[in-house]
């Protein structure tokens, strides 16, 4: 009861936000239709069914980072580095912290109960609200002069740790407006996942949470949470994991602003992270793993060195539309931009190719394996990983590696593979 009022109470809270902000009342009026308020025996429960892809004005006008972690991993040092640095860069950067101190809630909190409509009617309030407060601040992002950057602390799901597949699937059953693949892979434009100190440098753990002093109960606890939100986020167009493989923290600074600023089209003098790819004859995972259909329509190249595509993602029977330009620079290095499709956008098209990928994580790796659809042989398999997996990594026996593709190798590129397939036909 107690966690529902405090809950109500944040609501009205938001209210009073909302009615004493008056750009933002009359931006409101605009959606009110689609957003309703509800008095609960419980407090006050805040419904959203906002489509985010239809709202325009502020999807197009702010990126939105969401920066999540396990316990320890140095998230909060990470978004003061990237805001420091991309407000220097002429970014206005925002932040929206942690719901959860917010909301005045521990994570755990949603599995002290045993009956599961007190789990999930709980955890729907708090995704309502969430998403909210993440409206209103998207609200004030898309207000600045400059170009906006919204930095979330924890990631939406971060608070579903514990709950299990088998109930995040049932989130709309009990009033969500959106699904929990929705919520993964449409909240945020990016998802960057710090991974806890105590994989990996645990002095420094330890360090930081000083009072535990050195109990291996306490790593292994945070190390199992760390890969539990690892897990929430696999599936997401655009997740990055950024470990503790090279021991030292200023480094995991540099590739967290590098991943970002690959995003936001940025030189920021660090390399972006290469990733090396693999000719598999066979695999067969047997750890969790999210599967993803592709469909990829290649458009009329417009400009020399863009190469631009339609792609349609299909998870868990969810379609999403994405357009993706892949530009390539002179001096032989190359940058990815995505964004969502709005549903009156309709494209030339060149020709299509047909994948299933699959999405998983290793050892703090997040690995995908590639299958192309083809008619004139079987399936061509692609495994693809950060060049910072170690070796080890791929010697696996989950799979079959025929050889490593390297970089200048052009008959494995996605479009490369369609066309040689054609040929034999």
């Amino acid at each position: 009861m107690k966690k529902y009022v405090i809950i109500g109470l944040s609501g009205i809270l938001l209210g009073f936000i909302y009615s004493d902000y008056k750009n933002y009342k009359t931006y409101a009026q605009t959606i009110s239709k689609d957003q309703k308020i509800l008095n609960s025996q419980n407090g006050i429960m805040i419904q959203n069914t906002i489509d985010q892809q239809d709202n325009e004005e502020i999807k197009n006008s702010v990126f939105k980072l969401c920066v999540t972690g396990g316990r320890q991993s140095g998230r909060t040092s990470t978004i003061a580095y990237l805001k420091e640095n991309l407000e220097a860069r002429g970014f206005s950067v925002l932040l929206m912290q942690s719901m959860t101190e917010i909301t005045m809630l521990q994570e755990k909190s949603l599995m002290k109960s045993e009956q599961e409509h007190t789990q999930m009617n709980l955890a729907v309030q708090y995704i309502n609200l969430y998403q909210s407060m993440s409206y209103f601040f998207e609200f004030l992002a898309s207000q600045q002069t400059k170009k906006a950057v919204l930095i979330f602390d924890g990631g939406l799901l971060d608070y579903l740790v514990g709950l299990g597949d088998r109930k995040w699937n049932k989130l709309q059953e009990y009033g969500s407006s959106k699904s929990f693949q929705q919520l993964r892979d449409s909240s945020y434009d990016a998802v960057m996942h710090l991974v806890t100190f105590a994989d990996g440098q645990e002095d420094l753990f330890f360090q930081l949470d000083h009072k535990k002093k050195n109990n291996p109960d306490v790593k292994n606890a945070a190390m199992k949470q760390d890969k539990e939100i690892q897990k929430l986020w696999v599936g997401h167009p655009n997740f990055a994991i950024i470990d503790n493989s090279e021991k030292d923290f200023d480094i995991k600074l540099q590739r967290s602003l590098s991943f970002v600023a690959q995003q936001l089209q940025l030189d920021v003098g660090f390399q972006p992270t290469k990733k090396r790819k693999f000719l598999l004859t066979t695999f067969n995972l047997s750890q969790p793993k999210t599967a993803i259909k592709m469909i990829d329509t290649y458009l009329v190249q417009q400009r020399k060195g863009e190469v631009e595509k339609v792609r349609r993602r299909e998870v868990d029977n969810l379609n999403q539309f994405l357009h993706l330009t892949k530009i390539h620079y002179e001096n032989g290095q190359s940058q990815k931009v995505q964004r969502y499709l709005t549903s009156h956008e309709r494209d030339q098209a060149e020709n299509v190719i047909n994948r299933t990928r699959y999405q998983f994580v290793i050892k703090n790796q997040l690995f995908s394996i590639d299958e192309f659809e083809l008619e004139s042989t079987r399936n061509v398999l692609i495994l693809k990983a950060n060049s910072s997996a170690q070796d080890t990594l791929f010697n696996l026996p989950y799979w079959n590696i025929q050889k490593e593709i390297q970089q200048s190798d052009k008959n494995y590129k996605a479009r490369q593979i369609i066309k040689n397939d054609k040929s034999k036909l």
